[in-house]
């Protein structure tokens, strides 16, 4: 059990370094990302050819922050090996974010999942690729009193008070009474978009 908190915790520095940036919000939600895969069973884990030196002290990963928020490149896609949970860092176009094919292998198959994130927009979306090969993309925003939720491979649990949701976002057990909020959302051959704003 050591081991698998060891392992997750360098992945999470891992992902700061691919999702570098200079913006201190974007950072918080990368670590509400962390939060939501280490409470989940989907640890954020990135593959080799991303791999950092694991950083052994405190001090090494303060430094670490410290130059990853100074930089503003970033890279979008972070699959995660095994049984990790991809992550799309995309852009807002038209208040929607496209996801090119090429960059959602997570949601090929059924039940497949992918965290989505985008500059200027406040909440994480979850897309889910559901038995029936339809896609849902739902915020992670518990609707009782604004947790994260907890992403679950059959459901949505939220920590802090547990409610817990459907795959589609709708309430099982309170004290949640609403639905998590949904996106519209569309594929054809070559890409996905999700409608964030109506």
């Amino acid at each position: 059990m050591r081991q698998e908190r060891h392992r997750t915790k360098e992945c999470h520095l891992n992902n700061l370094l691919i999702f570098e940036t200079a913006n201190e919000r974007e950072y918080s939600l990368i670590s509400k990302f962390a939060f939501i895969s280490v409470h989940s069973g989907y640890p954020l884990m990135t593959c080799n050819q991303h791999a950092t030196p694991h950083m052994s002290t405190r001090r090494e990963f303060i430094k670490t922050i410290g130059g990853a928020l100074a930089v503003t490149t970033a890279s979008k896609l972070l699959t995660g090996c095994a049984a990790g949970l991809a992550i799309y860092r995309g852009e807002l176009q038209d208040e929607a974010i496209i996801i090119p094919k090429a960059e959602a292998l997570a949601l090929a198959a059924p039940n497949g999942l992918m965290m989505v994130s985008a500059k200027n927009l406040p909440v994480a979306i979850v897309v889910r690729r559901l038995a029936d090969h339809s896609l849902t993309a739902v915020s992670t925003v518990c609707t009782h009193a604004g947790c994260e939720v907890r992403v679950l491979p059959d459901a949505f649990q939220c920590p802090c008070h547990g409610s817990e949701y459907d795959v589609t976002g709708e309430v099982i057990e309170g004290p949640a009474a609403k639905a998590l909020q949904k996106f519209a959302i569309t594929e054809n051959q070559d890409m996905i978009t999700i409608k964030v704003r109506s």
